[in-house]
């Protein structure tokens, strides 16, 4: 029973990551993708393992809002500077 709530987002990571490697998203969509997880963490893997893959990334900012503690906020923003396109 303890490895189901765990299990869970992980399967959900995984085949996230297959939409993504398949497709160019938009900020909603990535908006769309994050918010499926409740976990900070996963949100701010998801959003960015996206990045690369976004076709409005001048508009990521927009997805600070989605996060609880500014850190992940700021996390994302240091990724997006270092992210060679």
């Amino acid at each position: 029973h303890d490895i189901l709530p765990i299990a869970v987002p992980c399967l959900i990571i995984q085949k996230c990551k297959r939409v993504i490697e398949n497709n160019c998203l938009s900020v909603s969509q990535v908006r769309e993708l994050a918010m499926l997880f409740s976990i900070e963490d996963d949100k701010l893997e998801v959003a960015k393992l996206c990045y690369g893959k976004t076709v409005d990334f001048k508009d990521y900012g927009k997805l600070n809002d989605i996060f609880t503690f500014a850190a992940s906020g700021e996390d994302l923003s240091v990724y997006i500077r270092s992210f060679k396109r």
